[in-house]
C-alpha cells in the first residue's frame, strides 16, 4: 500500500494526488494562532460542542484536523457576514437606558 501511496503521488496529477495526501493535524498553539482564539476559549467551546473535537495521537497528546479547523472559520466568516434580524428582546440600548435615568 505504501509503495501505491507514493507511486500515486509521484506520477499522478495534483488533483489524484491530493486524494491520497495524509490529513495535516495541528496542535493546541497552531489552532491558536488560526484561530485567534484561546486555549480556555477552544476547550469551552469544544464542550458545548461549538468547535471541532481533537484526535488522540497519543496517550498525552491531541491534536485537530486542518480542514476541520479551516471549515469552522469559514463558517464562522459566513456566519459574521450574514444580515441580523432586528433584535425582538425588548432591551433598551445602554444610551437609551442612561437617557431614560436623566428624565
Amino acid at each position: 500500500m505504501a509503495d501505491e501511496l507514493q507511486q500515486a503521488l509521484a506520477h499522478n496529477s495534483g488533483k489524484d494526488a491530493a486524494r491520497y495526501s495524509a490529513p495535516t493535524i495541528l496542535r493546541l498553539p497552531g489552532v491558536i494562532a488560526r484561530t485567534g482564539l484561546s486555549r480556555s476559549s477552544i476547550y469551552s467551546w469544544i464542550a458545548d460542542g461549538k468547535f471541532p473535537k481533537p484526535v488522540s495521537l497519543g496517550p498525552r497528546a491531541v491534536g485537530w484536523v486542518v480542514t476541520e479547523i479551516e471549515q469552522w472559520i469559514r463558517q464562522r466568516i459566513e456566519d459574521s457576514r450574514r444580515p441580523q434580524p432586528p433584535s425582538r428582546s425588548g432591551r433598551r440600548s445602554a444610551k437609551g437606558a442612561s437617557q431614560k435615568l436623566r428624565q
